[in-house]
């Protein structure tokens, strides 16, 4: 909390209705108490050495827990570049406080993942961009053609041969086929999309600011949630269907399926 001690109690005694106390601001400052930050690790020996009322000093509580005033943004926002021109992202990334001097909330942006690039030298980034570009079209290309592997995995009934299928009602094959269908496009999406972006980093981000790597990790993240929620999740799925599809007994499956329910929350908890 960046505002100062007189800041705090003129609200605090702005709260109450009450005039504000020069007196106890000075006996602050004289004692090198000037920030509110400072106020906030009083004890209560400490209050009772100020000399102020007590509804004064629960008023003060209640302004240090609850500020109605915000800092002076001048301060704050010069502190923070003078230490090195972080963004807001950034500052979020680091956990360092609020121009406000409160927590920093969470990003929850898949992009997040990828901020640790900002805090490296400028003259490594590309080589570390280009490489997860690449990364991210191998694991997509390597698993293009696993899709195909699990589809037909029905029978087809013996009339799917009509001569007018639009008047055919859809069967369990066929929904199980479109969702291959829609994993193995979301995986050629992910994989196109990354060599593009591996190519467009190549091209032009020798030295890159933070500008570009900000808007190179949003794509990033955007393509690392397509291929986790569009294709891994999809491709488990089926998967598992199928082998329990298979299964003469299904009370095996379903216990490996609580297995790995179980070892997925451990893991992603």
């Amino acid at each position: 909390d960046s505002r100062t001690v007189e800041s705090v109690l003129n609200a605090a005694a702005k709260r109450l209705g009450e005039p504000s106390t020069p007196t106890a601001v000075r006996q602050l400052e004289a004692n090198g108490v000037k920030w509110a930050w400072q106020m906030a690790h009083f004890s209560e020996a400490d209050w009772d050495q100020l000399g102020v009322s007590l509804g004064l000093k629960t008023a003060a509580k209640a302004e240090l827990s609850d500020p109605s005033v915000s800092a002076p943004p001048a301060n704050g926002t010069q502190e923070y570049k003078a230490h090195g021109g972080f963004t807001d992202r950034m500052r979020r990334f680091l956990l360092l406080p609020e121009a406000n001097g409160r927590e920093a909330k969470p990003l929850r942006e898949m992009s997040a993942l990828f901020l640790g690039i900002l805090s490296i030298p400028v003259a490594d980034r590309q080589s570390l961009l280009l490489a997860l570009c690449e990364l991210m079209a191998l694991v997509s290309g390597l698993i293009l053609a696993t899709p195909f592997d699990l589809s037909g995995m029905f029978p087809r009934p013996l009339d799917s041969h009509a001569a007018n299928i639009w008047v055919v009602p859809p069967t369990l094959a066929d929904g199980m086929d479109a969702l291959v269908a829609m994993t193995f496009l979301i995986d050629l999406h992910v994989a196109v999309f990354a060599v593009t972006l591996a190519i467009y980093v190549a091209a032009g981000g020798n030295q890159a600011d933070d500008a570009f790597c900000e808007a190179v990790m949003r794509v990033l993240g955007n393509l690392l949630e397509f291929f986790t929620v569009g294709v891994f999740f999809p491709l488990l799925c089926l998967c598992f269907w199928r082998i329990f599809h298979h299964a003469v007994s299904p009370y095996p499956m379903l216990a490996n399926i609580v297995i790995v329910l179980m070892f997925h929350h451990i893991v992603g908890g």
